[in-house]
Protein backbone atom coordinates (compact mmCIF):
# COMPACT_ATOMS: atom_id res chain seq x y z
CA UNK A 1 0.00 0.00 0.00
CA UNK A 2 1.25 3.61 -0.75
CA UNK A 3 0.16 6.34 1.19
CA UNK A 4 -3.27 6.00 3.62
CA UNK A 5 -6.27 7.43 2.11
CA UNK A 6 -9.65 8.45 3.44
CA UNK A 7 -12.13 6.99 1.17
CA UNK A 8 -16.01 6.79 1.01
CA UNK A 9 -18.42 4.34 -0.20
CA UNK A 10 -21.93 5.65 -0.77
CA UNK A 11 -24.75 2.77 -1.71
CA UNK A 12 -28.46 2.79 -1.22
CA UNK A 13 -29.88 0.08 1.41
CA UNK A 14 -26.30 -0.97 2.13
CA UNK A 15 -28.41 -2.95 4.86
CA UNK A 16 -29.27 -5.70 2.48
CA UNK A 17 -28.33 -9.13 2.23
CA UNK A 18 -28.15 -9.49 -2.00
CA UNK A 19 -25.01 -10.10 -4.02
CA UNK A 20 -24.37 -6.44 -4.90
CA UNK A 21 -24.17 -5.13 -1.05
CA UNK A 22 -22.35 -8.60 -0.07
CA UNK A 23 -19.48 -7.81 -2.58
CA UNK A 24 -19.43 -3.76 -1.58
CA UNK A 25 -19.49 -4.77 2.15
CA UNK A 26 -15.98 -7.16 1.60
CA UNK A 27 -14.55 -4.53 -1.05
CA UNK A 28 -14.64 -1.48 1.70
CA UNK A 29 -13.57 -3.82 4.50
CA UNK A 30 -10.71 -5.35 2.20
CA UNK A 31 -9.39 -1.40 2.14
CA UNK A 32 -9.83 -0.36 5.56
CA UNK A 33 -7.87 -4.10 6.81
CA UNK A 34 -5.24 -2.77 4.31
CA UNK A 35 -4.78 0.88 6.30
CA UNK A 36 -7.56 3.07 4.52
CA UNK A 37 -9.70 5.02 6.34
CA UNK A 38 -13.17 3.62 5.03
CA UNK A 39 -16.45 5.97 5.17
CA UNK A 40 -19.85 4.46 4.16
CA UNK A 41 -23.36 6.42 3.52
CA UNK A 42 -26.43 5.15 3.06
CA UNK A 43 -30.01 5.52 4.00
CA UNK A 44 -30.33 1.96 5.94
CA UNK A 45 -27.51 1.80 8.97
CA UNK A 46 -25.39 -0.63 8.08
CA UNK A 47 -22.60 -2.35 10.53
CA UNK A 48 -19.64 -3.69 8.43
CA UNK A 49 -16.32 -4.21 10.37
CA UNK A 50 -13.81 -1.39 10.78
CA UNK A 51 -16.00 1.17 8.32
CA UNK A 52 -17.69 4.27 9.89
CA UNK A 53 -21.39 4.71 8.72
CA UNK A 54 -22.31 8.26 8.58
CA UNK A 55 -26.20 9.24 8.73
CA UNK A 56 -26.76 11.41 5.57
CA UNK A 57 -29.94 12.65 7.73
CA UNK A 58 -33.52 13.85 6.61
CA UNK A 59 -34.30 17.07 6.44
CA UNK A 60 -37.71 18.26 7.07
CA UNK A 61 -38.65 18.49 3.31
CA UNK A 62 -38.28 14.97 2.89
CA UNK A 63 -39.52 14.22 5.77
CA UNK A 64 -42.70 15.64 4.94
CA UNK A 65 -42.74 14.01 1.48
CA UNK A 66 -42.08 11.09 2.50
CA UNK A 67 -44.54 10.98 5.06
CA UNK A 68 -47.30 11.88 1.87
CA UNK A 69 -45.56 9.24 -0.67
CA UNK A 70 -45.52 6.14 1.75
CA UNK A 71 -49.19 7.10 2.55
CA UNK A 72 -50.26 7.03 -0.76
CA UNK A 73 -48.18 3.65 -1.85
CA UNK A 74 -49.88 1.73 1.59
CA UNK A 75 -53.05 2.31 -0.86
CA UNK A 76 -51.62 1.04 -4.27
CA UNK A 77 -52.21 -2.67 -5.02
CA UNK A 78 -48.65 -4.29 -3.67
CA UNK A 79 -47.63 -4.65 -7.27
CA UNK A 80 -44.17 -4.51 -9.03
CA UNK A 81 -45.14 -1.65 -10.58
CA UNK A 82 -46.01 0.63 -7.59
CA UNK A 83 -42.71 -0.92 -5.61
CA UNK A 84 -40.19 0.15 -8.42
CA UNK A 85 -41.88 3.35 -8.33
CA UNK A 86 -41.67 4.19 -4.81
CA UNK A 87 -38.14 3.05 -5.18
CA UNK A 88 -37.57 5.38 -7.65
CA UNK A 89 -38.83 8.35 -5.56
CA UNK A 90 -36.75 6.97 -2.52
CA UNK A 91 -33.64 7.06 -4.57
CA UNK A 92 -34.32 10.48 -6.18
CA UNK A 93 -34.44 11.83 -2.40
CA UNK A 94 -31.55 9.87 -1.13
CA UNK A 95 -29.01 11.66 -4.41
CA UNK A 96 -30.29 14.90 -2.43
CA UNK A 97 -29.06 13.97 0.58
CA UNK A 98 -25.92 12.72 -0.02
CA UNK A 99 -25.11 16.48 -1.91
CA UNK A 100 -26.21 17.49 1.30
CA UNK A 101 -24.17 15.62 3.41
CA UNK A 102 -20.95 16.61 1.55
CA UNK A 103 -21.78 20.71 1.79
CA UNK A 104 -22.05 20.24 4.95
CA UNK A 105 -18.91 18.35 6.28
CA UNK A 106 -15.24 18.88 6.24
CA UNK A 107 -14.97 15.26 6.72
CA UNK A 108 -15.99 14.28 3.12
CA UNK A 109 -14.96 17.02 2.20
CA UNK A 110 -11.45 15.89 2.41
CA UNK A 111 -11.90 12.61 0.83
CA UNK A 112 -9.22 11.27 -1.53
CA UNK A 113 -12.02 9.02 -3.19
CA UNK A 114 -15.76 7.73 -3.45
CA UNK A 115 -16.33 4.38 -4.55
CA UNK A 116 -20.31 3.56 -5.81
CA UNK A 117 -22.48 0.24 -7.00
CA UNK A 118 -25.16 1.75 -8.27
CA UNK A 119 -25.79 4.46 -11.22
CA UNK A 120 -28.10 6.85 -10.49
CA UNK A 121 -25.59 7.55 -7.12
CA UNK A 122 -23.50 9.32 -9.70
CA UNK A 123 -25.70 11.91 -10.38
CA UNK A 124 -24.99 13.48 -7.13
CA UNK A 125 -21.39 12.50 -7.08
CA UNK A 126 -20.27 13.85 -10.56
CA UNK A 127 -21.68 17.34 -8.48
CA UNK A 128 -19.42 16.91 -5.72
CA UNK A 129 -16.37 15.89 -7.70
CA UNK A 130 -17.32 19.38 -9.91
CA UNK A 131 -17.50 21.11 -6.44
CA UNK A 132 -14.71 19.54 -4.28
CA UNK A 133 -12.65 17.48 -6.58
CA UNK A 134 -13.29 14.26 -5.20
CA UNK A 135 -12.98 11.61 -8.30
CA UNK A 136 -15.19 8.71 -8.10
CA UNK A 137 -15.69 4.76 -9.18
CA UNK A 138 -18.56 3.22 -10.21
CA UNK A 139 -18.49 -0.56 -9.58
CA UNK A 140 -21.24 -1.96 -12.19
CA UNK A 141 -22.85 -4.78 -11.27
CA UNK A 142 -25.71 -4.90 -14.07
CA UNK A 143 -28.01 -2.17 -15.70
CA UNK A 144 -31.10 -2.02 -17.08
CA UNK A 145 -30.63 -2.22 -20.78
CA UNK A 146 -30.71 -6.24 -21.23
CA UNK A 147 -34.46 -6.45 -18.65
CA UNK A 148 -37.58 -7.25 -20.19
CA UNK A 149 -39.19 -4.16 -20.94
CA UNK A 150 -41.97 -5.09 -18.76
CA UNK A 151 -39.82 -5.45 -15.65
CA UNK A 152 -40.46 -1.92 -15.22
CA UNK A 153 -42.98 0.92 -15.38
CA UNK A 154 -42.14 3.14 -18.25
CA UNK A 155 -40.87 6.15 -15.91
CA UNK A 156 -38.46 4.02 -13.78
CA UNK A 157 -36.95 2.57 -16.99
CA UNK A 158 -35.97 5.72 -18.76
CA UNK A 159 -34.76 7.11 -15.15
CA UNK A 160 -32.57 3.86 -14.66
CA UNK A 161 -31.07 4.12 -18.70
CA UNK A 162 -30.53 7.75 -18.02
CA UNK A 163 -28.47 6.95 -14.97
CA UNK A 164 -26.58 4.19 -16.76
CA UNK A 165 -25.45 6.53 -19.30
CA UNK A 166 -24.77 9.48 -17.24
CA UNK A 167 -22.32 6.70 -14.87
CA UNK A 168 -20.57 5.10 -17.82
CA UNK A 169 -19.85 8.48 -19.06
CA UNK A 170 -18.85 10.28 -15.91
CA UNK A 171 -17.02 8.12 -13.33
CA UNK A 172 -13.05 8.44 -13.04
CA UNK A 173 -13.21 4.46 -13.40
CA UNK A 174 -15.61 2.08 -14.01
CA UNK A 175 -14.96 -1.49 -12.59
CA UNK A 176 -17.31 -3.93 -14.53
CA UNK A 177 -18.05 -7.61 -12.90
CA UNK A 178 -17.90 -9.15 -16.40
CA UNK A 179 -16.68 -8.61 -19.61
CA UNK A 180 -20.05 -7.71 -21.60
CA UNK A 181 -21.09 -4.83 -18.65
CA UNK A 182 -17.35 -3.32 -19.34
CA UNK A 183 -18.34 -4.11 -23.47
CA UNK A 184 -21.94 -2.34 -22.99
CA UNK A 185 -20.47 0.80 -21.30
CA UNK A 186 -17.80 1.42 -24.06
CA UNK A 187 -20.68 1.30 -26.43
CA UNK A 188 -22.36 4.18 -24.50
CA UNK A 189 -19.93 6.13 -24.60
CA UNK A 190 -16.74 4.96 -22.26
CA UNK A 191 -13.14 5.08 -22.85
CA UNK A 192 -11.88 1.44 -22.54
CA UNK A 193 -8.68 2.49 -20.93
CA UNK A 194 -10.77 3.39 -18.02
CA UNK A 195 -12.43 0.12 -17.51
CA UNK A 196 -11.32 -2.73 -15.43
CA UNK A 197 -12.91 -6.15 -15.33
CA UNK A 198 -13.10 -7.31 -12.06
CA UNK A 199 -15.53 -10.39 -11.45
CA UNK A 200 -17.69 -10.77 -8.16
CA UNK A 201 -15.63 -13.57 -5.79
CA UNK A 202 -16.60 -16.82 -3.34
CA UNK A 203 -16.25 -17.57 -0.09
CA UNK A 204 -15.19 -21.43 -0.20
CA UNK A 205 -16.23 -21.52 3.67
CA UNK A 206 -19.51 -20.47 2.78
CA UNK A 207 -20.57 -23.44 0.67
CA UNK A 208 -18.38 -25.58 1.93
CA UNK A 209 -15.77 -28.05 0.55
CA UNK A 210 -18.07 -30.50 -1.60
CA UNK A 211 -16.69 -33.31 -2.55
CA UNK A 212 -16.82 -33.98 -6.56
CA UNK A 213 -18.57 -37.48 -6.29
CA UNK A 214 -20.86 -39.15 -8.76
CA UNK A 215 -24.30 -38.96 -6.88
CA UNK A 216 -26.00 -42.09 -5.09
CA UNK A 217 -28.69 -43.29 -7.89
CA UNK A 218 -31.61 -41.95 -6.17
CA UNK A 219 -34.23 -42.91 -9.22
CA UNK A 220 -34.37 -39.07 -10.17
CA UNK A 221 -31.95 -36.16 -11.26
CA UNK A 222 -32.25 -33.42 -9.41
CA UNK A 223 -32.06 -29.82 -10.93
CA UNK A 224 -31.46 -26.51 -8.42
CA UNK A 225 -32.15 -23.52 -9.38
CA UNK A 226 -30.93 -20.59 -6.95
CA UNK A 227 -32.04 -16.84 -7.38
CA UNK A 228 -34.44 -14.03 -7.46
CA UNK A 229 -38.22 -15.16 -8.92
CA UNK A 230 -38.53 -11.87 -10.75
CA UNK A 231 -39.53 -11.87 -14.98
CA UNK A 232 -36.13 -11.40 -16.12
CA UNK A 233 -34.63 -14.95 -14.25
CA UNK A 234 -37.10 -16.49 -16.58
CA UNK A 235 -38.10 -19.28 -14.65
CA UNK A 236 -40.80 -19.91 -16.38
CA UNK A 237 -38.63 -21.45 -19.08
CA UNK A 238 -37.64 -23.81 -16.79
CA UNK A 239 -41.08 -25.07 -15.95
CA UNK A 240 -41.82 -25.37 -19.82
CA UNK A 241 -38.96 -27.32 -20.70
CA UNK A 242 -39.82 -29.95 -17.51
CA UNK A 243 -43.38 -30.14 -19.16
CA UNK A 244 -41.68 -31.55 -21.93
CA UNK A 245 -39.18 -34.09 -19.73
CA UNK A 246 -42.22 -35.77 -18.34
CA UNK A 247 -40.57 -39.20 -19.72
CA UNK A 248 -37.66 -38.41 -17.19
CA UNK A 249 -37.48 -38.94 -13.54
CA UNK A 250 -36.34 -35.35 -12.83
CA UNK A 251 -37.02 -33.75 -9.31
CA UNK A 252 -36.29 -30.01 -9.07
CA UNK A 253 -35.47 -27.45 -6.00
CA UNK A 254 -36.27 -23.83 -6.66
CA UNK A 255 -34.53 -21.68 -4.08
CA UNK A 256 -35.60 -18.42 -3.92
CA UNK A 257 -38.16 -15.56 -4.06
CA UNK A 258 -39.74 -12.74 -5.64
CA UNK A 259 -43.07 -11.44 -7.07
CA UNK A 260 -43.00 -13.93 -9.53
CA UNK A 261 -43.21 -16.50 -7.27
CA UNK A 262 -47.10 -17.60 -6.72
CA UNK A 263 -47.69 -17.32 -10.54
CA UNK A 264 -45.00 -19.92 -10.91
CA UNK A 265 -46.18 -22.03 -8.19
CA UNK A 266 -49.90 -21.93 -10.07
CA UNK A 267 -48.10 -22.42 -13.50
CA UNK A 268 -46.09 -25.53 -12.02
CA UNK A 269 -49.27 -26.59 -10.36
CA UNK A 270 -51.35 -26.47 -13.55
CA UNK A 271 -48.69 -28.18 -15.79
CA UNK A 272 -48.83 -30.87 -13.59
CA UNK A 273 -44.92 -30.90 -12.80
CA UNK A 274 -45.52 -32.47 -9.28
CA UNK A 275 -41.94 -33.29 -8.67
CA UNK A 276 -40.89 -29.20 -8.42
CA UNK A 277 -40.77 -27.74 -4.77
CA UNK A 278 -40.67 -23.99 -4.10
CA UNK A 279 -38.40 -23.77 -1.17
CA UNK A 280 -38.45 -19.67 -0.53
CA UNK A 281 -35.67 -17.57 0.22
CA UNK A 282 -32.81 -19.64 1.95
CA UNK A 283 -29.68 -17.39 3.54
CA UNK A 284 -26.20 -17.79 1.99
CA UNK A 285 -24.81 -20.09 4.88
CA UNK A 286 -27.91 -22.59 4.23
CA UNK A 287 -27.30 -23.14 0.93
CA UNK A 288 -24.39 -26.05 1.24
CA UNK A 289 -27.30 -28.93 1.54
CA UNK A 290 -29.32 -27.65 -1.24
CA UNK A 291 -25.87 -27.72 -3.57
CA UNK A 292 -24.72 -30.85 -2.18
CA UNK A 293 -27.76 -32.50 -2.97
CA UNK A 294 -28.34 -31.43 -6.43
CA UNK A 295 -27.01 -33.24 -9.64
CA UNK A 296 -27.55 -30.05 -12.08
CA UNK A 297 -27.82 -26.53 -11.51
CA UNK A 298 -30.33 -24.67 -13.88
CA UNK A 299 -30.17 -20.71 -14.49
CA UNK A 300 -32.51 -19.48 -17.65
CA UNK A 301 -31.93 -15.95 -17.07
CA UNK A 302 -32.64 -13.47 -19.79
CA UNK A 303 -29.93 -11.11 -18.92
CA UNK A 304 -26.95 -11.54 -15.90
CA UNK A 305 -24.46 -9.29 -15.32
CA UNK A 306 -21.71 -12.06 -13.68
CA UNK A 307 -24.49 -14.07 -11.64
CA UNK A 308 -22.88 -15.82 -8.00
CA UNK A 309 -24.87 -18.81 -8.56
CA UNK A 310 -22.01 -19.66 -11.24
CA UNK A 311 -19.12 -19.69 -8.74
CA UNK A 312 -21.74 -21.60 -6.47
CA UNK A 313 -21.91 -24.27 -8.61
CA UNK A 314 -18.32 -24.08 -9.19
CA UNK A 315 -17.25 -24.46 -5.73
CA UNK A 316 -19.98 -27.84 -5.29
CA UNK A 317 -18.59 -29.04 -8.31
CA UNK A 318 -22.12 -28.96 -9.98
CA UNK A 319 -22.01 -28.45 -14.10
CA UNK A 320 -24.03 -25.74 -14.84
CA UNK A 321 -26.91 -25.72 -17.67
CA UNK A 322 -27.13 -21.60 -18.11
CA UNK A 323 -28.57 -19.73 -20.65
CA UNK A 324 -25.87 -17.52 -22.83
CA UNK A 325 -26.69 -14.09 -21.49
CA UNK A 326 -24.37 -11.37 -20.29
CA UNK A 327 -21.40 -12.55 -18.09
CA UNK A 328 -22.46 -15.89 -17.65
CA UNK A 329 -19.70 -16.84 -20.30
CA UNK A 330 -16.89 -15.50 -18.25
CA UNK A 331 -17.41 -18.27 -16.03
CA UNK A 332 -19.15 -21.59 -17.49
CA UNK A 333 -17.04 -22.89 -20.28
CA UNK A 334 -19.53 -24.57 -22.92
CA UNK A 335 -18.98 -28.25 -23.13
CA UNK A 336 -16.16 -27.75 -20.30
CA UNK A 337 -18.01 -26.84 -17.20
CA UNK A 338 -21.62 -26.82 -18.19
CA UNK A 339 -23.69 -26.37 -20.80
CA UNK A 340 -24.94 -22.91 -22.58
CA UNK A 341 -28.27 -22.74 -24.62
CA UNK A 342 -30.03 -19.47 -26.84
CA UNK A 343 -31.76 -17.57 -24.05
CA UNK A 344 -35.35 -18.52 -23.77
CA UNK A 345 -35.27 -21.52 -25.85
CA UNK A 346 -37.20 -23.75 -23.83
CA UNK A 347 -36.44 -26.86 -26.70
CA UNK A 348 -32.34 -25.91 -26.33
CA UNK A 349 -32.75 -25.82 -22.43
CA UNK A 350 -34.99 -29.60 -22.39
CA UNK A 351 -32.05 -31.23 -24.91
CA UNK A 352 -28.98 -30.03 -22.37
CA UNK A 353 -31.11 -31.28 -19.14
CA UNK A 354 -31.89 -34.65 -20.90
CA UNK A 355 -28.12 -34.73 -22.18
CA UNK A 356 -26.74 -34.16 -18.36
CA UNK A 357 -30.01 -35.86 -16.19
CA UNK A 358 -29.14 -39.06 -18.38
CA UNK A 359 -25.02 -39.16 -18.29
CA UNK A 360 -23.57 -39.37 -15.26
CA UNK A 361 -19.84 -39.48 -15.99
CA UNK A 362 -20.43 -36.49 -18.22
CA UNK A 363 -22.13 -34.79 -15.07
CA UNK A 364 -18.99 -35.74 -12.85
CA UNK A 365 -16.36 -34.47 -15.50
CA UNK A 366 -17.77 -30.63 -15.87
CA UNK A 367 -18.32 -30.71 -12.31
CA UNK A 368 -14.17 -31.58 -11.93
CA UNK A 369 -13.64 -28.99 -14.41
CA UNK A 370 -16.49 -26.14 -12.98
CA UNK A 371 -13.94 -26.88 -9.83
CA UNK A 372 -11.17 -25.92 -11.35
CA UNK A 373 -12.57 -22.84 -13.02
CA UNK A 374 -13.75 -20.66 -10.27
CA UNK A 375 -10.06 -20.82 -7.97
CA UNK A 376 -9.23 -17.86 -9.67
CA UNK A 377 -12.57 -16.24 -8.18
CA UNK A 378 -11.27 -17.03 -4.09
CA UNK A 379 -12.26 -13.50 -2.33
CA UNK A 380 -8.53 -13.02 -1.59
CA UNK A 381 -7.24 -12.90 -5.21
CA UNK A 382 -10.60 -10.95 -6.39
CA UNK A 383 -10.26 -8.22 -3.72
CA UNK A 384 -6.93 -7.73 -4.11
CA UNK A 385 -7.06 -6.85 -7.71
CA UNK A 386 -10.02 -3.98 -6.64
CA UNK A 387 -7.48 -2.86 -3.80
CA UNK A 388 -4.81 -1.61 -6.67
CA UNK A 389 -7.38 -0.20 -8.73
CA UNK A 390 -8.60 1.76 -6.34
CA UNK A 391 -5.08 3.14 -4.93
CA UNK A 392 -4.24 3.39 -8.20
CA UNK A 393 -7.18 5.40 -9.11
CA UNK A 394 -7.23 7.82 -5.78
Amino acid sequence: MGRKMRICFVGYNANTNGSVMNTTRRQAEHLANSGHEVLLISNREATWDTVTYLDPGNDSETRKLSYIVNGIFRRLPKSLSAIDIREYYMQSRFVNRIENLFLSSELLQKCDGIVCCQHFVTFALSKIRKQFGIPYVLVAHGDIFTHPRKAFPIAVRRFYQRAARHAYQNADLLVAVSSSLAKRAVELGRCESTVEVIANGIDVGELGEQPNVVRQDRGATHLLYVGRLSPEKNVSCLLKALVRLKDLNIVTTIVGEGPERKRLEAAAQHAKINSVTFVGYVHRKGLASYYANCDIVVLPSLTEAQPVTTLEAGIASRPIIAADVGGVADVVKNRVTGVLYSSDSVSELENAIRELATDSALRYKMGVNARAAVEDYRWPNVLSRFCSAIEKTF
